[in-house]
């Protein structure tokens, strides 16, 4: 009996059309069952590559055979390269590439090949899907690092083989890493490109009609809210709505706010100290002509 698997990845070419799927198993490839209905496929494109990979999350399963329907009559399909499961352990959702990093190789005598990618800024990267040329069968284990030299960070371990898609699932934000590559006695191997990817992330949010709502964000010491709605996102998230947002603004009044708080208190401590001084002043006033009205008993 095979290992159940509860996610498969797709990888599709650029579309900009929503479909739905349905997810069927088959031990025999006669007799197909349902797995789980109403997967959403979400529209995506990119100018960077022609391609994507989305992750489809079902029940524990271990059919020997999978089956992919478009829902839909008389809809087109989308166009689906590729489609299986990696070893690494895999996030759900679905990964946007990043901008092309700048790739530099060293193949050491130490019988290590080093690659070294290089952003043009700091992000998120999640996932790296290498562009290999070598010999037809290789069997490689390779650590991926970010960190600067002395004080590299080990992000994990993997195997890059022949007979499967080179994708390394790590997690960090940095804007260059650096890869491992175990040659032993083989020639190495040849990286011509790398693709990496971001996961994108999802807040789920119940919003009713007619009210205004704002996302702010920033705040290092926030902590996450826990509401009634996280028990229920299995369930309504399929049916969810992707709400897009436009350009990130800086909250001018909020920063105004923080400033003008340590003013603020500052006049009500000069106001408490100057009535403080008044009522001293007239007290001792008072005292004063009290001692010069008092009659003299030495007379």
């Amino acid at each position: 009996m095979q290992q159940p698997i509860d996610e498969l990845l797709l990888i599709i070419k650029n579309t900009d059309a929503d479909r739905s799927v349905t997810l069927s198993g088959s031990d025999d490839n006669q007799n197909w069952f349902v797995i789980k209905e109403h997967i959403y496929l979400n529209s995506f494109f990119s100018s960077d590559t022609d391609k994507f990979v989305q992750a489809l999350v079902f029940p524990k399963s271990n059919y020997h055979y999978f089956k992919i329907i478009i829902n839909g009559k008389d809809v087109l399909p989308v166009n689906i390269v590729k489609a299986g499961v990696y070893e690494q352990s895999l996030h759900s959702g679905k990964y946007i590439p990043l901008p092309v990093p700048a790739l530099l190789q060293k193949d050491s005598v130490d019988k290590y090949s080093y690659v070294f990618i290089q952003f043009s800024n700091f992000y998120f990267v999640d996932r790296l899907m290498l562009e290999i040329r070598g010999p037809k069968f290789y069997n490689r284990k390779v650590e991926a690092y970010t960190g600067h030299i002395g004080s590299q960070v080990l992000l994990g371990s993997f195997t890059i083989s022949s007979d499967k898609e080179p994708v390394l699932s790590i997690s960090a934000k940095t804007n260059h890493l650096l890869l491992k590559i175990s040659n032993d006695d083989n020639p190495p191997l040849q990286i011509n490109n790398i693709t990496a990817f971001q996961l994108n992330k999802y807040l789920l949010a119940y919003l009713e009609k007619n009210n205004a709502y704002q996302l702010m964000f920033g705040d290092s010491a926030a902590i996450a809210p826990v509401y009634d709605l996280e028990s229920f996102k299995d369930s309504i998230a399929g049916n969810a709505s992707v709400l897009h947002y436009g350009a990130i603004e800086k909250n001018i009044s909020a920063g105004k706010k923080s400033i003008q708080e340590p003013n603020d208190n500052k006049a009500i401590i000069w106001i408490a100290i100057g009535a403080a001084i008044f009522i001293l002043l007239l007290l001792t006033y008072k005292l004063t002509g009290e001692i010069k009205n008092k009659p003299d008993d030495s007379l």
